[in-house]
């Protein structure tokens, strides 16, 4: 009688492809392996992934790459950054000078500490609710009115805000707030 292990797929054996093929050739470079077949297993190895400035828009494929835990495409073209969804080792995230609006993928990366979100088109701040272990948070000129679901981050320590549109509310109610509770808050 076979062994019922051995009628279950390896994950680890599965093939990962990427739709962009500027972010392909970053993950090959970061792995050293310039061609063939890329498995889930090749990338269990990758903890530390940088593609500053390479005309990526499309992270498709990343989110197999489990073992991230810093990451950084900033200077890119992303608009869309669902696939960082499962990558919940994650500890510094930086995704400076792209497109993005949508930022609620981030919810789930609780282990969050460093996020870099300045120079994006974001304007609602509660997916962060969730990301109470992050100490830095950078929001640079984005389109941000409400700060006031910032207060749930109670591990911060610096807050970017120069260059958004805040409101009345949050400049008199929330800064003070988190100044208070001895968060740097820069707003120039």
């Amino acid at each position: 009688m076979p062994d019922e292990k051995d009628d279950k797929p390896n994950l680890e054996e599965a093939e990962v492809s990427y739709s962009d093929k500027n972010l392909e050739a970053v993950v090959r470079k970061a792995l050293e392996k310039p061609e063939g077949p890329l498995f889930r297993r090749d990338l269990s190895g990758l903890v530390d992934l940088i593609c500053v400035g390479k005309e990526i828009k499309d992270l498709s494929g990343l989110e197999q790459a489990h073992n991230l835990t810093s990451l950084n495409p900033s200077d890119n073209q992303l608009s869309d950054i669902g696939p960082l969804a499962s990558l919940t080792k994650l500890i510094g995230l930086f995704l400076g000078y792209n497109m993005i609006g949508d930022i609620s993928p981030l919810a789930s990366l609780t282990k969050l500490r460093r996020l870099h979100l300045g120079d994006n088109l974001i304007s609602d701040l509660r997916p962060l609710v969730s990301l109470t272990n992050l100490n830095s948070l950078y929001l640079r000129g984005n389109l941000i009115s409400d700060i006031g679901p910032l207060g749930a981050l109670t591990n911060l320590t610096f807050l970017g805000l120069s260059g958004n549109p805040l409101s009345g509310e949050s400049f008199d109610i929330h800064v003070p707030n988190l100044r208070a509770s001895g968060v740097h808050v820069q707003l120039l």
